[in-house]
């Protein structure tokens, strides 16, 4: 793959507040993902924000 897929239970990604994570679902990062804006309704883009969390607390369950 050109650009590596990120690893959403990072400390990088899981930093960013629900706003920010929100925003960018929404707007994409040029060059690395597109923007779902015309692809996700605002619900299940808060729905991918809410799963973005529980992955994290997922590992952290697992791990400890």
């Amino acid at each position: 793959l050109a650009n590596k897929p990120a690893n959403l239970i990072s400390d990088v990604v899981q930093s960013k507040s629900d706003g920010s994570l929100f925003l960018t679902i929404t707007n994409g990062i040029e060059g690395k993902m597109p923007p779902l804006n015309e692809n996700l309704l605002v619900s299940e883009r808060w729905d991918v924000v809410n799963f973005l969390r529980w992955l994290k607390q997922q590992e952290q369950q697992e791990s400890g």
